[in-house]
């Protein structure tokens, strides 16, 4: 999960090549590798060969582990295991009652179901012939309930699942265009080097506003550029008040930028809201990224190019208002964390927005993971979700985390789709990550009947 990071190390930073593998060894392998440990730790301490181990106190360690990730500051918690079941869209509906924890919950139940099937079955081989009628009976029944539950555990879910994208189907049919938003979203991909030119800044935005130019002028619509396009020196009244005469009366520019505050010194990554109606908000970056933008002790990578070498922390609300709705807003690796995304949501936000720079990771695994984790936000608070990347994967992403238009990797490209705001609330919204509370009785329950026992 961490071999990308050669790519910007080596490419971006200018790094030797051994330094950035004792980086990546230091600050990737040896952190995540200790919460696998505690976890092989927990589990040898809890180990049981009964069904239900396997299917509840099992999952519930690696839900446990996973939730860890997201509150420790040093890593950031990509690829957990249930976006591997994004590609299954009836199966991934459920994060809409427990998010990608739900999901994940489910995936390592089912392969531990899957597990202590396997083991009654070669247990029972074993001792053919050995035991007795009415034991041989209690094993046939044990492995009868537990492929109930293992069927029942992969049944279910795709039940809901298609009986919610239905649900949305119908409710999707039954808005008419005139209550619809258009969405224009540009992919500049430009390198990352003349992203941070000064003396190109022109050029680029010269890109980006022809990219973004209506094809009519009837109707609303939003338009929305990448994480850090607006980083020029000269981000004042006066341009300000030239975009929102180019914005329009009925539209919303979404585009990200930098925020430097004169009387702290502070620079934040942030987005602005640009509104033809003549109001300017922003949005400030909450979760910074680790070691690039919030420095350490030790400060080990520095600049890259003229950009920033750090960020200040924004305090800003993740819930935007606007004239054409409330917007939660996140910036790249926010992303990844379902509860930052879920406030957005719950303190009002009708749509979903997320700016990125993947860039940086080249053509690895990467921007497929955010583009993953981007459709699991989408599905877990039931908005649509507007992404823009410099070079990839933007797309207009529904509630039910399909990609309805979408770039593709390292193009320059505009794509356009239609989108209605939403103001329900799911299950997941509105109390969080109660899968994880479950998850962490169910293993307090078995360490204490464990330590009941003699060794």
């Amino acid at each position: 999960m961490g071999y990308w990071l050669f790519i910007p190390l080596v490419s971006h930073y200018g790094v030797a090549v051994h330094t950035a593998t004792l980086f990546i060894f230091a600050f990737v392998v040896v952190p995540v590798s200790s919460l696998y440990l505690f976890f092989a730790s927990a589990y040898h301490l809890l180990q049981g060969r009964s069904a239900v181990f396997h299917a509840l106190v099992l999952p519930s360690l690696w839900v446990l582990i996973e939730f860890v990730k997201t509150r420790l500051p040093f890593l950031i918690p990509w690829g957990d295991i249930g976006y591997a079941a994004i590609p299954f869209t009836p199966f991934v509906q459920v994060a809409d009652l427990g998010g990608v924890y739900a999901l994940t919950f489910l995936i390592v139940m089912i392969n531990g179901l899957l597990t202590a099937l396997l083991l009654n079955i070669f247990a029972a081989g074993k001792e053919r012939g050995t035991i007795r009628l009415s034991a041989g009976n209690k094993r046939r029944k044990s492995m009868l309930a537990t492929g109930g539950a293992l069927i029942m555990a992969v049944i279910l879910p795709v039940i809901y699942g298609e009986y919610r994208i239905a649900e949305m189907n119908a409710d999707r049919d039954g808005i008419s265009e005139t209550d619809t938003i258009e969405a224009v979203i540009v992919q500049g991909n430009h390198s990352l080097s003349d992203r941070w030119s000064g003396m190109g800044f022109d050029n680029r935005l010269k890109t980006y506003l022809d990219l973004s130019m209506p094809q009519s002028t009837d109707g609303r619509r939003i338009v929305v550029w990448p994480e850090t396009m607006l980083n020029a020196g000269r981000l004042d009244d006066r341009f300000f008040m030239e975009m929102m005469r180019w914005v329009g009366s009925d539209s919303l520019l979404v585009s990200g930028g930098l925020f430097e505050d004169r009387k702290t010194g502070d620079t934040y990554n942030s987005a602005y809201f640009i509104s033809g109606q003549g109001r300017l908000m922003r949005y400030d970056k909450q979760i910074l990224l680790p070691y690039a933008e919030a420095v350490p002790p030790i400060d080990l990578l520095g600049r890259y190019y003229t950009a920033p070498d750090h960020f200040s922390r924004g305090r800003t609300p993740v819930c935007i208002p606007t004239p054409l709705g409330a917007i939660g807003t996140s910036i790249c690796l926010e992303i990844l964390y379902p509860e930052f995304v879920r406030m957005g949501v719950k303190n009002g936000g009708m749509l979903l927005v997320n700016l990125s720079n993947d860039a940086w990771f080249g053509k690895s695994a990467m921007p497929y993971l955010h583009m993953a984790a981007a459709r699991m936000r989408a599905i877990e608070n039931r908005r649509f979700l507007l992404r823009a990347a410099n070079s990839g994967f933007s797309a207009l992403i529904g509630p039910d985390g399909r990609i309805l238009t979408s770039t593709g990797l390292f193009t320059r490209q505009r794509i356009t789709g239609r989108f209605s705001t939403i103001d329900h609330q799911t299950l997941y919204t509105r109390f969080g990550e109660w899968i994880v509370f479950l998850a962490a009785g169910i293993v307090g329950i078995c360490a204490l009947d464990r330590l009941g026992k003699p060794i």
